[in-house]
């Protein structure tokens, strides 16, 4: 069996509390539009397909936006956006025509309203005409216009006919967009912005530096994510704070795109019993002017012959749609792990086609019996994060329900007062993160979990079906220093390995961190999150779970041999020093047997430290603490009626406090209260 690949696998997009809720993934430090109003309906549906002159000729709607996704606030008055057509590709078609402008309707952010038989919300569209337009420049003349009507209901397409068609020239970029009259305000006629009226539409897909995306406002800036305005227009590239702006173009000609598809998210199987037939699925989209009615893939399975299945949609795919699952069989019969995979279109609607430079491909385990599997999973979490509550809900539900049956869960900080991330022992697995809140299984950084507690739990039941490969179990000694861990490890394996690549690494975390202030975006929302809907902006609350320290990313270097014979016993060995701002009677270590070919965690187990003092043990608790410092704030639980503020030097900061927050410099205070006492401090 050859060593694996690098491993490119993915798992299909499923409902995530950002993608139907409101919610934004965002990464430490990025600045994108907080103020935003998103299309509650599921994003699976394939876009409306448009209505084209014919079919004599190829045609396709083409731009960046998948479709209308997200709304934003613009100022009052005249508003434009548009997208730009590369001089590459106009070269490319020249020329084919367009003969239409198709764009997002806007919402009135105040006209939601239930229907009840998709089981959605919908909007009205308050702006109810707009002008089209193709200019060579971005301040230049239009060289094509048109005007007309946009539907009724937000989030929808309306399409506007061009007065004249206009063919494509060869190098020479054009930029093709839209424009907008703005009314006042109705809840604020003197404000120079409208926040009840949301004009500008993206797809919510973040891509800065792009082509999807110019907007001409007086857009100023934004504040804590909010958007401000002024009284300068101008020209502003904001494809990475708002997304794809939601235009297309209706483009004509012989020479466009056909037969051409990319794998928008898919899923390989971990596991595949030898000799049975196995089930790999994708979901495609289309990037071409073909509507495409059946797609061949192709699977290579290392030692085999190629292995050809074909998979029929349920309607004709247009450009830029998103199939549905599409379901394609193989069978195994090399045994092993890290068994190597590709897959590839290799036809599409009858036609051969050669798409194997977007080819998928992944490595699985492929062995009759194997060992119980503990499944680790990491979540990418801050507390500057006002969606990773939802994380934090799904981790301790999973702890409450799963610990000690197979869940390992691990909390990794970015830029926080837990930050490992940044700089520290999880550096490495911050690159791979693309956004937060998110959860990774089994350390899969390709695989990313919504990390609410349906779907934690979800993938946790079918990540148990699976044997491990590997068996690990641990002891912890503590020496004369309680901070002082000496690990001690035995682990073995399902097969025989001559070229064996695997490593013995750990974790360090930490239950009852805190409290600190969390950031809290559901606060206020209408829906159910888990009770973070009715909780305020800021919440404090303590941490489990937190990861302080790790060992080398790839595991330690030399603790398990380059060969390795089935069910045989290794024993290793490692000395652990903790930091000192950690309580050593509320850590735990994860010991785990890690994959150095493609860095997965093939299997773990988790130890309490001898004496370990469990959560409930501990003297406060968020649910208990009446105070919490912020930055520049302290905040009272219940107002506080009453509450006495101290400085660390014994003085009286309050007194009688009746109020949720008293502003102080930063510095350690004591809040008194009932005759009960809690430290804080403000940054």
């Amino acid at each position: 069996m050859a060593a694996a690949a690098a491993t490119v696998t993915g798992a299909f997009a499923l409902s995530a509390p950002w993608e139907m809720r409101g919610g934004q993934r965002m990464k430490a430090g990025e600045e994108r539009l907080r103020q935003v109003v998103v299309n509650d309906a599921p994003r699976s549906e394939s876009p409306v397909i448009f209505k084209a002159p014919g079919e004599e000729q190829l045609s396709m709607n083409w731009g960046y936006a998948e479709g209308v996704y997200t709304a934003a606030p613009t100022n009052v008055g005249e508003w434009k956006g548009a997208i730009r057509l590369s001089a590459e590709q106009a070269k490319e078609w020249a020329g084919s025509t367009i003969s239409s402008i198709s764009v997002g309707n806007p919402v009135d952010v105040n006209s939601r309203e239930p229907d009840y038989e998709l089981q959605i919300y919908v909007y009205k569209n308050p702006i109810r005409e707009a002008s089209v337009w193709i200019a060579e420049s971005l301040d230049g003349e239009p060289v094509a216009t048109g005007k007309g009507a946009l539907g009724e209901k937000g989030f929808e397409w309306s399409q506007i006919e061009l007065d004249k068609p206009y063919t494509i020239e060869g190098d020479k970029a054009i930029y093709i967009g839209y424009t907008l009259d703005i009314p006042a305000d109705p809840n604020d006629p003197t404000s120079n912005a409208n926040l009840t009226y949301y004009g500008m539409m993206t797809d919510g897909s973040y891509i800065p530096d792009a082509d999807g995306c110019y907007v001409y406002s007086t857009f100023s800036g934004l504040k804590d994510g909010f958007p401000t305005f002024g009284n300068k227009y101008k020209w502003e590239e904001m494809g990475g704070l708002a997304g794809n702006l939601s235009v297309r173009a209706m483009i004509h000609g012989d020479n466009l795109p056909v037969n051409n598809a990319t794998p928008y998210s898919w899923m390989i199987p971990g596991y595949v019993v030898p000799g049975e037939k196995t089930a790999f699925g994708v979901l495609l989209q289309n990037h071409s002017a073909t509507r495409i009615s059946t797609v061949e893939y192709t699977m290579e399975v290392e030692g085999m012959e190629p292995q050809k299945s074909e998979a029929v949609l349920s309607q004709p795919l247009g450009y830029l749609d998103v199939s549905e699952p599409l379901y394609y069989s193989f069978n195994c019969t090399t045994v092993g792990n890290n068994i190597t995979c590709k897959a590839y279109i290799s036809a599409i609607n009858g036609e051969p086609v050669d798409l194997s430079a977007d080819a998928i491909e992944g490595v699985f385990l492929c062995i009759n019996e194997g060992f119980p599997r503990n499944v680790v999973v990491e979540e990418a979490t801050g507390t500057w994060c006002g969606w990773c509550v939802i994380g934090y809900d799904g981790m301790e539900y999973m702890s409450k329900n799963y610990y000690g049956k197979g869940f390992i869960g691990i909390a990794v900080h970015q830029g926080d007062e837990m930050d490992v991330m940044s700089t520290g022992p999880y550096a490495n697995f911050g690159q791979y993160v693309s956004g937060f809140p998110m959860a990774y299984f089994n350390r899969d950084m390709t695989n990313e979990i919504s990390p609410e507690r349906y779907e934690l739990e979800y993938w946790f039941e079918e990540k148990m079906k699976i044997p491990a490969y590997a068996e690990i179990t641990a002891a912890l000694e503590v020496g004369d220093n309680p901070s002082e861990l000496k690990l001690n490890t035995k682990s073995k394996f399902a097969d025989n390995e001559k070229e064996a690549a695997y490593a013995i690494g750990y974790t360090v975390v930490e239950d009852g961190v805190g409290p600190y202030v969390q950031q809290n975006y559901c606060s206020g929302e209408p829906y159910d999150y888990y009770g973070f809907e009715s909780m305020g902006e800021l919440v404090p609350l303590i941490y489990n779970d937190v990861a302080r320290a790790c060992s080398q990313p790839d595991g330690i270097p030399g603790s398990l041999p380059s060969e390795i014979e089935m069910n045989k016993e290794y024993e290793y060995s490692t000395s652990i020093t903790l930091d000192k701002e950690i309580n050593p009677k509320m850590v735990k270590v994860v010991a785990m047997v890690i994959n150095l070919n493609n860095g997965a965690i093939e299997n773990a187990c988790e130890l309490e430290v001898p004496g370990y003092m469990s959560v409930n043990e501990l003297e406060s608790s968020a649910a208990e603490a009446f105070a919490i410092g912020g930055k520049g704030v302290i905040l009272l639980r219940g107002a506080a009626a009453g509450a006495v503020v101290y400085s660390a030097d014994g003085r009286v900061v309050a007194a009688g406090v009746d109020g949720e927050r008293v502003e102080v410099p930063a510095g350690i205070y004591v809040v008194s209260l009932d005759g009960k006492a809690v430290k804080v401090a403000v940054r």
